[in-house]
């Protein structure tokens, strides 16, 4: 799927049809849906306690990386943050607990 012009040139009396619908939602998707995997623009990964390196050429100075915990800590949350990147190889993320594992999105802005 493709990103599709959006209509511009809208009417008074113009009425929404399935192919502007269609052209809409599929515009949608690809807004928020993103690649996984190596140098995905989303991913996983379980933590080690301390520093955990995550490689991806994808990211940027001004990527935003942002993290969910997904699994691992039962007692208190885990606290996890980005500590640094090193633009087009990793970044790196500090967590307060070993073995959590954590989900990323990477976004860059416009």
């Amino acid at each position: 799927m493709t990103w599709e012009t959006p209509k511009t040139d809208w009417a008074t009396d113009d009425a929404i049809g399935t192919t502007d619908l269609n052209r809409i939602e599929g515009n949608i998707n690809l807004q928020i849906r993103h690649q996984e995997g190596a140098n995905g623009r989303m991913g996983i990964f379980t933590t080690s306690g301390g520093d955990t390196e995550v490689h991806n050429s994808s990211i940027t100075a001004d990527t935003r990386i942002f993290l969910t915990v997904q699994s691992g800590t039962t007692v208190s949350p885990a606290i996890c943050n980005v500590k640094s990147r090193s633009v087009g190889h990793s970044f790196i993320v500090l967590c307060d607990t070993v073995s959590v594992v954590i989900a990323y999105l990477l976004i860059e802005p416009e």
